[in-house]
């Protein structure tokens, strides 16, 4: 599996953004 910069950065922001979906839509 190639590990790419951009990967790096997918999986350090997306659950980042996965949670703050979540609390965003849960406070809504």
């Amino acid at each position: 599996m190639n590990i790419s910069p951009d990967t790096i950065i997918y999986w350090q922001w997306g659950p980042i953004t996965l949670n703050a979906t979540l609390v965003f839509t849960w406070v809504v």
